[in-house]
């Protein structure tokens, strides 16, 4: 047995134990000051059924509900990613790696965890039953061991486009413990955890940009997913907050930045500025409950099927 199952050995948190199946009405502002309309699940009292002579009628099936091309083309990564829904069972895996410019403790991974990543999965948990998603809280976190050897042989950059860290993260990391490369460590991770919708979170315990490398199955090739999560932003004296954590986790899940760090949407910034100016793809705050969860992200990760209005403002592409 390779020594990841000793890495995994120590479970940091069961989340919750059982599904939440009461779908409870409530509303979440957005930062244009529209709510959801609260649902209300409708529990109907069970019924004797006399007893009969007749046939048993057949239930008819309804057809599944189309899809317009037009909708789903808003929201080009849903699905596509490792995490398709918090209405179903995921893994999140906790690495937090070493590399030869930082080292983590474990009282420091105990702090971080405690401060940092069971608030971001809380926030993500609230807001999906706020939107009323049947939020599956039946989620283990599984956190490496920093005792077992586990390192990157390197200096992981603390800007992605300076060094090659971005994309070699998963398989140096494997074969640190023992696997060929990165693939065959991730099927390990669904084989041991029971689970194809494994995410996997590398922790750096010094300032860096975090970021997530998605696979967006445009060239054919499958390709790891992962979360680059760095203790602190450059220049900032404060620690990575968990509206970061819950940012980077929302990327895996289908969701888009607003803040276009990449110069592809100025009016899509300018848009969500004005209308969603707390959303937590588009800032984040060193308080997560000061963030809010939009109808636009909600509706880009599918927690919701109604097209926001801000994305039929033309600019929502431009």
């Amino acid at each position: 047995m390779k020594k990841l199952l000793g890495i995994l050995a120590v479970i940091l948190a069961a989340i919750l134990l059982v599904y939440g199946l009461d779908s409870r009405s409530r509303q979440v502002s957005a930062g244009s000051g529209e709510t959801t309309q609260p649902t209300t699940q409708i529990t109907l009292p069970e019924t004797t059924q006399p007893p009969t002579t007749e046939a048993p009628t057949e239930a008819t099936t309804e057809p599944p509900p189309t899809t317009d091309p037009q909708v789903e083309a808003l929201r080009p990564y849903r699905n596509l990613g490792v995490c398709r829904g918090l209405d179903e069972a995921h893994t999140f895996v906790l690495f937090f790696l070493d590399d030869l410019s930082s080292s983590w403790s474990g009282e420091e991974i105990a702090a971080f965890n405690g401060l940092y990543f069971y608030p971001a999965m809380d926030f993500l948990q609230t807001q999906g039953e706020a939107w009323g998603m049947e939020v599956n809280r039946d989620s283990f976190t599984y956190s490496s061991d920093v005792n077992e050897g586990m390192a990157y042989p390197g200096v992981v950059a603390s800007d992605f486009q300076e060094g090659g860290a971005a994309t070699d993260i998963p398989d140096k990391t494997a074969r640190s413990l023992g696997f060929a490369d990165g693939r065959e460590m991730y099927r390990h991770l669904q084989d041991y955890t029971g689970t194809d919708q494994v995410a996997m979170l590398f922790f750096l315990n010094k300032p860096g940009r975090s970021y997530t490398i998605r696979d967006e199955h445009r060239d054919g090739q499958e390709e790891l997913e992962f979360s680059v999560i760095f203790e602190s932003y450059p220049g900032f004296a404060t620690s990575a907050t968990a509206a970061t954590i819950a940012h980077e986790l929302l990327h895996l899940f289908g969701a888009e930045d607003y803040y276009d760090p990449y110069g592809e949407f100025p009016q899509r910034k300018i848009l969500a500025e004005s209308q969603i100016p707390d959303d937590i793809m588009l800032v984040t705050y060193y308080n997560v409950k000061d963030n809010t969860l939009s109808q636009a992200t909600a509706f880009t990760v599918g927690w919701t099927d109604t097209v926001p209005e801000i994305m039929e403002d033309p600019d929502w592409n431009r």
